[in-house]
């Protein structure tokens, strides 16, 4: 059994940052990585932020373990060591505060034991079709918990008159707090340079996939199903008619018309925008 890209889009928020989002894709392995956008200093001086220069240690690092181990757990604890080891090297030691971590969401599926899994750390979404039925493979996360809270605090700040990067100063603390729970007690898994990551991913496994499609994304792709109310069922039928970037283009006409962020409050203008879809074979 194998998974194979299909199709895949990756476009970042606005032309004058860079993408933090990452489409990976080996034997057996199809993934998207979602950059976390940092919230405090920048300490990899030669990447264009620490998300864009931890996305890519992890995609180059667990590429090399995933082909050794055959085990996804075990093939991104190494690898995360592996990153830990090279950010010392590059910054000194690791940031004291939890919220200068770098960091990311993933999805990712795998075949291994032969079987298809799915592993998920943080926000992004996981979609399957078979057999003509198309479903959701995991739930609302509870970073989406905690991001419903900033999201509400940044619309109050906009009522009050504020511009939408003046809304997102002003609840810089909220949102420095809330990354600070990444990985602990009460807070919410992501993909970062602790070791523990991976004891917070969520996996779903799935039975009879031959032949199923799987679309993998980062929730500033998946943010299409509010925006046009989409099911599941929608966003593949969209994906055979107008491809991954055809959406990515939806999703821009709908947050330009919003560009006050009214009518979809959310945490920035735009985000990047990341998705993959896979066939199993």
């Amino acid at each position: 059994m194998n998974i194979s890209l299909i199709d895949s889009a990756s476009e970042a928020g606005s032309e004058s940052k860079a993408n933090e989002d990452l489409v990976v894709e080996t034997q057996r392995l199809c993934m998207v990585l979602d950059g976390a956008t940092g919230l405090g200093e920048q300490r990899v001086s030669s990447y264009p932020s620490d998300a864009v220069w931890f996305v890519n240690a992890i995609a180059t690092r667990l590429t090399e373990t995933w082909l050794r181990e055959n085990n996804f757990t075990r093939a991104l604890t190494y690898a995360i060591d592996m990153c830990i080891e090279e950010y010392k090297n590059i910054a000194g030691v690791l940031p004291e505060l939890a919220y200068e971590l770098p960091s990311a969401g993933m999805v990712a599926a795998v075949v291994e034991e032969g079987v298809v899994r799915v592993y998920r750390l943080g926000d992004c979404d996981a979609y399957c079709k078979s057999e003509g039925r198309a479903k959701k493979l995991f739930g609302h996360s509870r970073l989406e918990a905690l991001d419903k809270l900033s999201i509400e605090a940044i619309a109050l700040e906009l009522r009050q008159g504020k511009s939408p990067s003046q809304a997102r100063e002003s609840v810089m603390p909220m949102l420095r707090k809330h990354r600070s729970l990444l990985n602990m007690p009460g807070g919410y898994g992501a993909l970062s340079l602790v070791r523990d990551s991976v004891n917070h991913m969520e996996v779903a496994e799935l039975s009879e996939a031959q032949g199923a499609t799987i679309l993998l994304a980062s929730d500033g792709f998946s943010a299409i199903e509010k925006y046009r109310n989409y099911t599941a069922d929608d966003i593949f039928e969209r994906c055979s008619k107008v491809g991954m970037s055809g959406i990515v283009n939806e999703i821009r006409e709908v947050e330009n018309d919003d560009a006050d962020l009214l009518k979809f409050p959310r945490l920035k203008s735009h985000d990047d925008a990341t998705a993959l879809l896979a066939g199993i074979e």
